[in-house]
């Protein structure tokens, strides 16, 4: 009997031995199992915080594509120098909004970046700004975007997209399929380029160079005489792939008598007529039996130094506007930009209507005026100095018979400060995009900005003033109109004439 009391007393302990052992495991389960609960938790609010940072990069490309957004904007974020000292211009570019939903936001701000940089505190600043890029050559631009999750949750991610703009290829001037002068317009700083004809060169005055395009763009890796070089601004000039006709009927080719060609300019408000040296096309006359360019040995008695030919091929236009057509994504982006921050038109076969801003809609105007584009532009409320206006024509018609008939002069003019090349208040500039039809502009017309009407014409009546860009599938000129590329459209074009491009990313907090 003391031998069983003895077992039992041995086999309780042994029972209360193994409760506390099993109590340990369940508590450190427990323990492992919150830990896990409040890591996994950790994790996707972390994640949630990632992903809202993200999306601040997102917002801030799609803001930069909005059509809002000009070149000069970009080009002078976190550098300061502004005649108005407004304050994006010394701490960044940031969005209109940051708040995506209850469950997070996000703040992005964009600054010039230094791509040369060795540490952070390298990133953004004097030396970013000082070493910036020139037209035509890559700016690299840096947005730190924090993101937040939840409000109950501490979670935050700071990231780093750095992005490259280059020019889009879009050309920069007129450029057409042909072009076509019955009338006496005045072309100043314009390079006008044709892919097939171009006839009655004799009829247009050209005057200055072009702000945007240079000697080396025409006639690369090519050696100048005295007073030239590569780097010197392009005068402006026609330039034809099918080449270019003169005279009665636009029937005689500007280059029969062999070249250069001193005379083809229209002489009027004191223009120089030797302007047509720079002419260029690709003609029979300007290239040799063997298909080689006829070099020219001197230039004309009233300019300094002289084109090297006067050849211009299909292949030269390429090079000169690499992107003489916007693409279909193109398209989609610029029509949703129009519907969220612009003015947006739909030509139907049975109905048509408009909207501003996505908002009530109207019928289009049978020819916009002042009133039609007032609401778009300060001091409406939600105005803004820049903005792109999308028509697009779905009624089966041809591009060539549709067209959008505009007499509006308020989107003007092209204003900047000429030390720091940024806008100034009283700046306006519009971006004209017209899907399966043209542009026709009329009395009192006035545009600042661009007209991309590639399946369609432009021509106009009234003699209009255009400051900026013309793209389209024919160009018909028939009457008195100065049309302009000018130094200040070069600084504050729309960013649409660049190409966006991820180049770096980084998760900074980490």
């Amino acid at each position: 009997m003391r031998i069983m009391k003895d077992t039992r007393g041995v086999a309780m302990v042994t029972v209360l031995m193994a409760g506390a052992a099993l109590t340990a495991v369940t508590s450190v389960a427990a323990i492992v199992a919150v830990r896990d609960f409040r890591a996994g938790r950790a994790d996707r609010f972390g994640a949630e915080a990632l992903a809202y940072g993200d999306a601040g990069i997102d917002a801030m490309i799609s803001h930069l594509r909005s059509g809002k957004v000009l070149y000069g904007d970009i080009y002078s974020a976190g550098c300061g120098g502004s005649p108005a000292g407004t304050a994006w211009q010394t701490s960044g570019l940031t969005l209109p909004t940051s708040t995506v939903g209850a469950q997070g936001s996000f703040d992005a701000v964009l600054r010039v970046f230094n791509i040369n940089a060795t540490s952070r505190d390298q990133w953004f600043g004097t030396t970013a700004c000082a070493n910036r890029a020139g037209p035509g050559a890559p700016l690299y631009v840096g947005v730190i975007s924090t993101g937040r999750g939840p409000a109950v949750s501490a979670s935050r991610r700071e990231l780093l997209q750095v992005l490259r703009l280059t020019p889009s290829g879009l050309p920069v001037g007129h450029y057409a399929i042909n072009v076509s002068v019955n009338g006496n317009p005045e072309m100043h700083g314009v390079s006008m380029i044709s892919e097939t004809s171009f006839a009655g060169r004799d009829k247009l005055t050209f005057l200055g160079t072009d702000p945007y395009y240079k000697l080396s763009d025409f006639w690369p890796n090519n050696t100048w005489p005295a007073g030239r070089t590569a780097a010197d601004r392009m005068p402006a000039a026609a330039h034809a792939v099918g080449g270019i006709t003169i005279g009665p009927a636009s029937g005689t080719p500007e280059f029969q008598r062999g070249v250069p060609n001193c005379t083809a300019n229209r002489v009027q408000s004191g223009s120089l007529a030797s302007q047509s040296l720079w002419d260029s096309d690709g003609s029979a006359f300007t290239a040799n039996p063997d298909g080689t360019s006829k070099a020219i040995a001197s230039g004309c008695s009233d300019q300094v130094g002289y084109p090297p030919h006067a050849r211009f091929t299909s292949d030269d236009a390429r090079r000169v506007v690499p992107a003489g057509r916007l693409t279909e994504e193109q398209y989609r982006g610029l029509k949703e930009a129009a519907q969220l921050y612009g003015l947006y038109c739909n030509y139907g076969t049975t109905t048509s209507y408009c909207t501003i801003r996505n908002g009530p809609r109207f019928s289009p105007p049978v020819v916009f005026q002042d009133a039609d584009v007032a609401p778009l532009m300060p001091p409406t409320a939600g105005g803004t100095a820049a903005f792109i206006a999308y028509f697009e024509f779905n009624n089966r018609l041809s591009p060539l018979v549709n067209s959008v008939k505009w007499a509006a002069g308020n989107v003007w003019p092209c204003a900047y400060d000429t030390t720091t090349g940024l806008p100034t208040a009283n700046n306006r500039n519009g971006t004209m995009i017209v899907r399966n039809g043209g542009f026709e502009m009329g009395t009192g017309g006035q545009l600042n900005g661009a007209i991309l009407a590639q399946d369609g014409t432009f021509t106009y009546t009234g003699g209009p003033t255009v400051n900026g860009t013309i793209l389209a599938r024919e160009i018909r000129m028939t009457g008195g109109a100065i049309f302009s590329m000018d130094d200040c459209w070069v600084a504050t074009r729309s960013n649409i004439f660049s190409s966006i491009t991820p180049f770096r990313w980084a998760e900074i907090d980490r």
